[in-house]
């Protein structure tokens, strides 16, 4: 529950800076941020080498020692 929120601030943020920096049409920040706070989590749970469930890969993308 906690990476959700925090990838929630992180999308919430995202937009808005791009909001006030680029002023974007309205389906740019559909398209983009949309399915941000889904993809986040499973994001940053591939770098460490783990299922979206938590459970350890082989390898992951880590080299080996």
């Amino acid at each position: 529950m906690f990476v959700i929120q925090v990838a929630g601030l992180v999308v919430a943020f995202a937009a808005l800076f791009t909001e006030v920096a680029f002023s974007p049409p309205v389906w740019v920040h559909l398209v983009v941020w949309l399915p941000a706070p889904d993809r986040l989590p499973a994001a940053a749970a591939a770098l460490q080498g783990r299922d979206a469930d938590g459970s350890v890969h082989e390898q992951g993308l880590r080299s080996p020692p």
